[in-house]
């Protein structure tokens, strides 16, 4: 069986994977693919169910980290590793994975700047053209406002529609069913100055507040051309969310991980505080005694 059939067929609808992980997978088995063409003797075609093999998987680990990162094969590992242990449990091989561990380095948090999120808005205000029928500046500015207010990520986002908007109370409320983990919905509140940018716009319940028909991908490259063109080092849209629980913690401690809704602050301090935003306490040289390095008399 192909590995391909196996996730497509199996796999990914037994797991309900969100289009954002089937993506994440398939890169992995494409490049998995290509690292399979260069072994010496394998028959030519798709990786197999065949090809999970210890020393195979761990080549592939090994080559993948000198070509990208650790975190990338790290990633990679976890996803062919889940792939193969499924093929297991179904007999589909008889090999249990013993895949020497990878561990990504953690990597301090860093978003955007509050001076930043300005500039990447102001610059977005003169978009031009139109998305789905909008004028193009209207909706990034208003996007990355509600982005920022909200401190919820693209996805939920994207998949606001009006009737979650209630512009007199201000309140938009991003359901369960799009967000990560789908555990439950929650309500931001958003300014009068981002209400006053939606009120304009011709609204239907069921309709989308910020319909795309694009490539997703080309999303991500619409920001990265904004923030250059703003000056400002792209940072994806997480760096907004990363920025908005940042200066929330740093305002009222604890804030931040209720903004982002997390499960424990172990996952905000982790993965979102910004150190640069955030306070960390006194510095050790701070607290050191001070030497006295003059020359002896």
């Amino acid at each position: 069986m192909e590995l391909e059939t196996l996730f497509s067929a199996e796999y990914s609808p037994l797991r309900r994977l969100a289009q954002k992980s089937i993506n994440c997978y398939q890169v992995t088995l494409r490049h998995f693919a290509r690292h399979l063409a260069t072994v010496p003797g394998r028959e030519p075609g798709p990786p197999k169910v065949s090809d999970l093999t210890d020393l195979t998987v761990a080549r592939f680990l090994a080559a993948r980290e000198r070509e990208t990162c650790r975190a990338t094969a790290a990633r990679d590992r976890v996803q062919l590793l889940a792939l193969w242990r499924y093929a297991s449990r179904k007999r589909y091989v008889e090999q249990w994975p013993e895949v020497p561990i990878i561990r990504a380095p953690s990597r301090t948090p860093t978003g955007y700047t509050a001076h930043e999120v300005a500039l990447l808005i102001r610059e977005a205000r003169k978009m031009p053209g139109t998305v789905c029928g909008i004028p193009a500046g209207l909706w990034w500015s208003s996007l990355l406002l509600v982005l920022w207010e909200s401190g919820e990520r693209i996805t939920a986002t994207l998949a606001t529609r009006w009737r979650e908007v209630d512009l007199a109370s201000q309140r938009i409320t991003f359901r369960a069913e799009t967000r990560k983990n789908q555990t439950r919905d929650i309500t931001r509140q958003i300014s009068p100055q981002t209400a006053d940018l939606l009120t304009g716009r011709i609204r239907m319940a069921g309709e989308l507040v910020w319909p795309w028909d694009r490539s997703v991908c080309l999303l991500w490259k619409r920001l990265q051309g904004i923030a250059k063109r703003a000056g400002v080092q792209y940072r994806g849209f997480h760096g907004i969310r990363r920025a908005a629980v940042s200066y929330v913690e740093a305002a009222c401690p604890g804030a931040g991980q209720r903004l982002a809704d997390h499960s424990s602050p172990q996952i905000t301090i982790k993965s979102y505080l910004d150190p640069r935003i955030v306070p960390q306490g006194p510095a050790a040289t701070d607290l050191l005694p001070k030497l006295d390095l003059s020359a002896e008399s």
